[in-house]
């Protein structure tokens, strides 16, 4: 196989290589194939739509919902939407063999499906990345089913386990039947983990991936995964551990990156009011790719971190324990900022901490107990550093001690 060979769509579909992959999915080949995506010699849309396409021919009892077929449709129709059917049917006739696979497999599909199903109605279908917040924000922990019906949880924190059926057992109590009319449904349907400030979240999904959720974070996620890929969005930080499944990646989408993983370990943070995004590796491998792709897409071997802020990327070394000691209560840090530091433990503690800009200059190394009341920790900072701080209106602020 050529070293730097670019991948199209009808290229995966001829290649003999990837479809053997395809048919026995193997580790090495996984990660051999997800190199090449991490280099942008093929793109993640056209290596899933190429599995799904490969295992759709080679299955004649398969069903199709109409998740899978919207994502294969959009990328079929991508390829053909500006073009006159007089000039489509030209191209369609001098195109390989492969390419018209795949054209015949989502009209095949498409006789499938209910034919009162038109086009515009699988175009309709909701991303997981556009599925909107609740109209209103809460100081508890909410759980909102793909009805919009909400549950509101005012523990601290929360254990969520779902079953391979969809139905989630909540804090070891209460259960949660899946909602009936989603379940008829064809389209895709999303439930929402949302957790403010001061709170923190274990969720565990239907294929048996693990999920820690830190404070002031937010998932969206299937209570059944259906399509060839699982895929959830997140917004905040969260702790993986994937289960491993070679025919099925698992995506980790936060709007600017995209980590992708067949079971592996890792942690990702993304939150709105910090500048930077990172995915820190623990063990296996993932890939990631960014909205600008190109450069800033990498693939991680374990104790590397992948850093997204302004556009530009870097990929480093580094201690592991210090990115997801969170989950068990330890701040770790080294060299780092103030305003940081205090704006992670305003999301942890659910209290506004903030400093004055000299102040939020000073860099700062050690561990904290997050378990030790916030006020403590802040005199911590004032006996070590020429800062003091002063309590106003439930906020903290943080200035220097001249």
């Amino acid at each position: 196989m050529e070293n730097n060979r670019q991948y199209s769509l009808a290229d995966l579909l001829e290649d003999e290589s990837f479809i053997a992959f395809a048919n026995h999915p193997n580790p090495e080949g996984e990660a051999e194939w997800r190199l090449r995506i991490s280099e942008g010699r093929v793109s993640e849309k056209d290596f899933r739509m190429a599995l799904f396409c490969v295992s759709f021919l080679h299955s004649d009892q398969r069903s199709v919902s109409s998740g899978e077929l919207s994502s294969m449709w959009s990328g079929v129709q991508s390829r053909i939407r500006s073009r006159r059917r007089a000039r489509w049917c030209r191209i369609f006739a001098a195109t390989s063999i492969a390419a018209a696979c795949l054209i015949a497999a989502v009209w095949i599909a498409l006789l499938r499906l209910n034919p009162s199903e038109s086009l515009d109605e699988l175009q309709a279908m909701p991303r997981i990345e556009e599925v909107p917040l609740p109209p209103q924000e809460s100081d508890d922990i909410q759980i909102v089913f793909s009805d919009n019906n909400c549950l509101s949880l005012k523990e601290k924190t929360a254990h969520i386990q779902y079953n391979d059926q969809g139905v989630a057992e909540i804090n070891s109590q209460t259960l949660v039947p899946p909602d009936e009319q989603s379940k008829k449904s064809q389209e895709p349907v999303f439930n929402q983990v949302i957790v403010p400030k001061g709170r923190h979240t274990f969720l565990a999904l239907s294929d048996g991936t693990r999920i820690w959720l830190n404070a002031s974070s937010r998932l969206v996620y299937p209570p059944v995964f259906q399509a060839a890929v699982r895929e959830v969005f997140l917004e905040g930080e969260a702790y993986v551990e994937v289960k491993s499944d070679a025919n099925r990646p698992f995506v980790v989408k936060t709007g600017i990156m995209e980590v992708t993983a067949t079971g592996t370990a890792f942690n990702v943070a993304a939150y709105k009011d910090e500048q930077a995004q990172s995915v820190v590796l623990v063990t296996g491998a993932v890939s990631v790719q960014t909205a600008s792709g190109g450069k800033n897409s990498a693939r991680l071997s374990p104790n590397q971190m992948f850093c997204l802020s302004d556009g530009k990327s870097s990929l480093s070394t580094v201690k592991v324990e210090r990115y997801i000691s969170w989950k068990e209560g330890v701040y770790i840090y080294s060299d780092e900022k103030l305003s940081r530091i205090l704006n992670r433990l305003s999301h942890y503690y659910g209290i506004s901490i903030s400093c004055e800009p000299e102040a939020g200059e000073l860099k700062f190394s050690g561990k904290l107990d997050l378990k030790t009341d916030p006020e403590r920790v802040l005199r911590g900072f004032s006996n070590t550093a020429p800062v003091a701080y002063k309590h106003e209106n439930n906020s903290y602020i943080i200035y220097m001690n001249h």
